[in-house]
């Protein structure tokens, strides 16, 4: 049948619409399937674990209980879902009813059925039950379908039944529960990038991602979902499709960034404390151009570190360096620079011959991990010293000034 009857429509004072007409309609308000008539299967979406089988608590025993739960379960002989309901906790017997065998492992299913007269089955009956499996060496999973007379269910649960096991526990228990369900038009949770795989692509579809704590789209013309606004993640590469212009805050480094279309750079840092520190120079012999070593620290480093005179950088951008020294010789010519990769790479310098004290100023883009060093020289043999006990010149500081 192509065209289907209408949803609410009347032949004159007849009714003309059947089940499945009615299950067509209905559905038409749950979120898309795989086809363009195809609807999601699976757990409505609500409050709680719908659906969840679980251990009897505080105290396991022969029995698991079924949590309540709505669910739409696939006509696989017709059209449009059974909206089945199970409105309130179900407790279902394993081991009374069917002990374990004393040799073998078997397993069980529990799973949601819709039976169906319409389709010749004996009885139409919505029923939350368990499915014996066979024990044996290397047991395997029982036909829920019994041969394929009963097509029409969904999975719950699988249960892992030792052998000469007298109670049902939690470690026995797996969770086969299909993704959750919403309406047309809602937000899907899914637990995984797995469970978002196996969604239809549905241009606008909205996910929530339940592991991640963000919402996702798919887009049509990139053929990927994307990440919506804003987002928190403690790994980029967790964005598995960014657009450019994406925002990304990474929790690892407290800096958010934006992807260009071929990268993630760094924007803005959203730590609260800026990066830089100062450390000060203690007394140290000064002539040909030396490298400033003898440092200690004044405020700790955000952002850079320091080895051996050796200043490194961990965050990318803008950086405003000054080095200030304070010679015991006031006749000789003198100066203070900023190098990168030694004295042969000056970034800033300031000579003096007459005065005590020089100060060179560097600002200088830099990307994470390049390298910056302080030197000075003396014409005649000096020292860079402190004027007072109190001083914190020499010194130097470095100041992230922004991406």
């Amino acid at each position: 049948m192509a065209e289907r009857d209408s949803w609410a429509t009347m032949n004159g004072a007849t009714r003309v619409l059947d089940a499945e007409d009615s299950r067509v309609a209905v559905g038409a308000l749950l979120q898309p399937g795989a086809t363009a008539t195809a609807k999601g299967i699976g757990i409505i979406n609500g409050a709680g674990s719908p659906g969840l089988v679980a251990a009897t608590a505080p105290t396991p025993d022969v029995n698991v209980r079924v949590s309540a739960f709505q669910a739409t379960i696939p006509a696989t002989r017709g059209m449009g879902p059974y909206i089945a309901t199970l409105d309130a906790d179900k407790t279902l017997n394993v081991l009374g009813t069917d002990p374990a065998d004393p040799s073998n492992a078997r397993r069980d299913l529990i799973i949601a059925r819709q039976t169906d007269t319409y389709y010749a089955d004996g009885s139409t009956a919505y029923t939350v039950m368990r499915v014996k499996g066979t024990p044996a060496g290397s047991p395997v999973d029982p036909d829920p379908t019994q041969g394929g007379l009963f097509p029409d269910y969904v999975l719950l649960a699988r249960i892992r039944i030792g052998a000469g096991a007298t109670a049902v526990t939690g470690a026995m228990l797996d969770d086969l529960r299909p993704p959750r369900v919403v309406a047309l038009g809602g937000v899907v949770p899914v637990s995984t990038v797995t469970d978002r795989a196996a969604l239809p692509a549905v241009p606008g579809l909205t996910i929530y991602r339940r592991d991640k704590g963000w919402t996702e789209v798919y887009n049509a013309a990139a053929a990927a979902w994307q990440c919506q606004g804003t987002v928190t993640t403690g790994a980029l590469a967790d964005i598995t499709h960014p657009y450019t212009g994406q925002l990304a805050i990474l929790t690892t480094d407290n800096y958010m960034y934006r992807w260009t279309g071929s990268a993630w750079v760094v924007v803005a840092n959203v730590s609260g404390t800026t990066p830089g520190g100062d450390w000060e120079l203690g007394d140290q012999d000064i002539f040909t151009p030396t490298l400033l070593t003898n440092w200690s620290v004044v405020t700790p480093p955000v952002g850079l570190s320091l080895a051996a005179g050796v200043f490194t950088v961990n965050v990318p951008g803008w950086w405003l360096v000054t080095c200030s020294v304070r010679f015991n010789n006031a006749t000789a010519d003198k100066y203070v620079f900023v190098a990168g990769t030694g004295p042969g790479n000056v970034w800033g310098k300031d000579s003096t011959s007459a005065a005590a004290n020089s100060q060179a100023t560097a600002t200088k883009k830099l990307v994470a991990g390049q390298q910056f060093r302080c030197y000075a020289y003396a014409g005649a043999t000096s020292k860079a010293v402190h004027e007072g006990v109190g001083d914190d010149v020499p010194g130097v500081s470095a100041v992230w000034l922004g991406p």
